[in-house]
């Protein structure tokens, strides 16, 4: 009896283990925000650790606004180099694929979006954000259109798409939406959510390529890889708005070092803010008179405080400070330029530390001194002696060796100091004293 249940039990456990061992095993990257450096050198590492510990798919999740070019190339060379099937998928809803996002989406073997979301507009712009037939002339124009040209018709004929239409996303900057682009077989298939995207992908084949393999993503085991820290922290500094921010503040931690120096805790942190900076400048397209702008205006807020310009270098500062931060990060079509209202924002704030360090700077000027000759000047002290003229005075918790500089004073007379020689003090009355010696008498 014993013996009959163990067999019965094993019976009913073949199937599970079977089944368990017969699921594929899916390895998922996600890619979100602007195509940058990091990014490609995530996609790439994603790709070698799926053929590395033998995945039977990589899924590719895809919501971005494009990017830079030179990233999207390096990431489209590792994935149609790739022996192991590679998904595409552009989600959630409201998710996009465009410019360098669609080249990554069509260069899967299988390209799948989500309702709601589109894919296309690849027309090339310059670091500018602009036309390059506008800003570069005809010929840069034409040679710039025709290398992209061939770039989607590469794609188009590894993975066996519609040419015409990636041709025309990047000449026309045609998009369009997920169902369009099923009707019209640039996509594979519409799918929502990650379950909806493993049935209807199993049973078809991976790719459009005769004698592709069959895709078995029913049930499939699907396990995510992550950015590590370094990539993370690239792909954030990649942000025009954060990159700003860095420099705006290692500026700012630079002049209060040298205004103060000794402190080194500004110095330390805008020194660490630049570098940051500096690192963010090397992956996105910025001008380069935007941020010579900046600087100016930083120059000019400075030279205010040391020469009187009746306001004239301060205006010119806010100037320089606008235009050259409108202009610092200007790529609409990548979704790669400044908020307005961290431009305001960051406008103000230099606006009103500007006039607070002239008010403190016109302040110290007037103000007295408080160390040297000067500080005593003025100061109230008080007679231990008789003066006639000479004699000494208590001041500031010492004894002075003090003359009067007419008539005489009794102890205990309150005197103001006018002078000092060394350890010597010239002191008066502060209003007509009895003592004094009329004039005329």
């Amino acid at each position: 009896m014993n013996a009959f249940l163990r067999l019965l039990f094993f019976a009913l456990l073949l199937p599970a283990v079977a089944h368990a061992e017969a699921s594929s095993r899916v390895l998922r990257l996600d890619i979100d925000g602007t195509i940058n450096p990091a990014v490609a050198d995530y996609v790439a590492q994603g790709i070698d650790l799926a053929e590395e510990r033998g995945y039977d798919l990589l899924l590719i999740r895809i919501d971005t606004p494009g990017g830079l070019l030179e990233a999207t190339r390096s990431i489209v060379k590792s994935m149609l180099a790739s022996e192991l099937p590679i998904v595409t998928w552009v989600a959630p809803p409201g998710a996009r694929a465009a410019s360098a996002g669609m080249f990554i989406t069509l260069a899967g073997h299988v390209a799948v979006m989500a309702n709601g979301t589109n894919i296309g507009a690849a027309t090339p712009i310059n670091t500018d954000g602009k036309d390059v037939d506008k800003e570069g002339g005809e010929d840069l124009a034409r040679k710039v259109l025709e290398d992209t040209r061939a770039f989607a018709r590469s794609i188009a004929e590894v993975r066996h798409r519609p040419a015409q239409w990636m041709e025309d996303a990047v000449s026309e900057a045609v998009s369009i939406t997920a169902s369009e682009a099923l009707e019209k077989n640039v996509v594979d298939a519409i799918a929502d959510t990650e379950i909806a995207l493993l049935r209807t992908l199993d049973g078809k084949p991976a790719g459009r390529a005769p004698g592709a393999a069959t895709l078995t993503t029913a049930g499939a085991i699907v396990e995510r890889f992550d950015m590590s820290a370094g990539q993370r922290i690239m792909h954030q500094l990649a942000h025009p708005n954060i990159a700003y921010l860095l420099m705006l503040l290692g500026m700012l931690g630079i002049y209060f070092e040298l205004s103060a120096p000794g402190g080194f805790i500004a110095g330390t942190l805008g020194s660490i803010s630049l570098l940051l900076a500096f690192i963010s400048f090397q992956v996105l397209p910025f001008r380069m008179g935007g941020l010579l702008l900046i600087l100016l205006a930083i120059a000019l807020f400075v030279a205010e405080v040391f020469v009187p310009s009746m306001g004239i270098l301060t205006i010119g500062g806010f100037v320089s400070f606008v235009v050259g931060s409108l202009i610092l990060f200007n790529t609409p079509e990548l979704d790669v330029r400044l908020d307005p209202e961290l431009i305001a924002g960051a406008t103000a704030a230099f606006g009103v530390c500007a006039l607070l360090i002239g008010f403190l700077v016109l302040r110290a000027q007037r103000r007295k001194a408080v160390t040297g000759a000067e500080a005593l000047l003025g100061q109230s002290c008080e007679a231990l002696t008789t003066l006639d003229p000479d004699g000494k005075v208590f001041l500031n918790g010492e004894i002075w060796d003090a003359a009067l500089r007419e008539g005489t004073a009794d102890r205990g007379d309150r005197l103001v100091v006018v002078d000092r020689d060394g350890l010597h003090l010239t002191v008066a009355h502060p209003d007509p004293h009895p003592h004094s010696t009329p004039q005329g008498a």
